[in-house]
């Protein structure tokens, strides 16, 4: 075998396992969307880190509800009966394929967490505004974030945990804890973002696989 035929197989093969490796992810990726893995973890994460009353609150409060509507599509074309008819049972069937889980964002920063989290613990304005002082956040957080008696890793108690890394001396305090309870978040964040790189290359595995198969 010459030269020239060696480097024809070369790039042949570097061509071939490009595309099959690109099929591959674009298959997995595909899979990660139709199951909605990246809504199931951020809505996990975000349970473990609030109690259950405090999760309810955050997905409907204002800052994170419009996440959740989607804007629809108004057609000014009259459909024929049987178009119409029809749309309505593609839609039907395909609703079966979908997975059960309720619409959610895939994907929440944490400077929205961290407000969301704040404006709870001063129990949504009922504390009148937003406390100047570390003791006015101690008071805030136990006077309006669910405590539930004998608990000892609520909600409240990772609240004050975090209030407690604020300096004394800090100059604007407030700032100094949206900033703790916004890094809290990412680091619970990086945990389900290595979950979803686990799934995912768990996936890549098995499609890998059945292309090589299928491939030959």
């Amino acid at each position: 075998m010459n030269l020239p035929t060696i480097i024809d197989v070369a790039i042949g093969l570097v061509l071939m396992f490009f595309i099959l490796s690109t099929l591959g992810s674009v298959l997995a990726e595909f899979v990660a969307a139709h199951q909605k893995w990246r809504h199931k973890l951020l809505r996990e994460t975000i349970t473990r880190l609030l109690e259950p009353e405090s999760t309810r609150q955050f997905w409907t409060h204002a800052l994170i509800l419009p996440l959740f509507i989607r804007s629809p599509q108004i057609s000014t074309v009259t459909k024929p009966k049987w178009r119409a008819a029809l749309d309505r049972r593609v839609t039907k069937t395909l609703k079966a394929f979908q997975p059960r889980i309720a619409d959610a964002p895939a994907y929440l920063d944490s400077t929205r967490f961290a407000s969301v989290v704040l404006d709870l613990a001063t129990g949504q304005g009922a504390f009148g505004r937003v406390p100047a002082t570390l003791t006015a956040w101690e008071y805030s957080i136990r006077t309006y974030v669910p405590c539930k008696p004998g608990a000892n890793n609520d909600l409240q108690d990772r609240l004050l945990a975090l209030l407690r890394q604020v300096p004394p001396d800090a100059t604007d305090c407030s700032a100094v804890f949206k900033s703790a309870v916004a890094k809290w978040y990412d680091e619970a964040m990086a945990r389900a973002s290595g979950e979803y790189r686990r799934r995912l290359q768990k996936w890549l595995f098995i499609i890998g696989c059945l292309l090589a198969v299928g491939f030959n």
